[in-house]
């Protein structure tokens, strides 16, 4: 489901080059492509806040 609001919206697919979740890849990807979206299990969410480049990139905002 989460793919077709992607397709509709005519955004790019970003996916990691290696099978195995590479955290430091993931966070480069996102920054290099700016990525506003992203579809994750919760362990991979979970490893991602817990990282230290979370913090370069997550930064809070205040939606009204």
């Amino acid at each position: 489901m989460h793919q077709l609001v992607q397709t509709a919206r005519g955004v790019c697919t970003v996916l990691l080059p290696s099978e195995k979740f590479d955290i430091s890849e993931a966070f480069r990807l996102i920054e290099a492509h700016r990525v506003s979206n992203l579809f994750t299990v919760p362990t991979i969410l979970k490893m991602m806040v817990e990282h230290p480049a979370a913090d370069k990139l997550i930064t809070p905002r205040c939606v009204t």
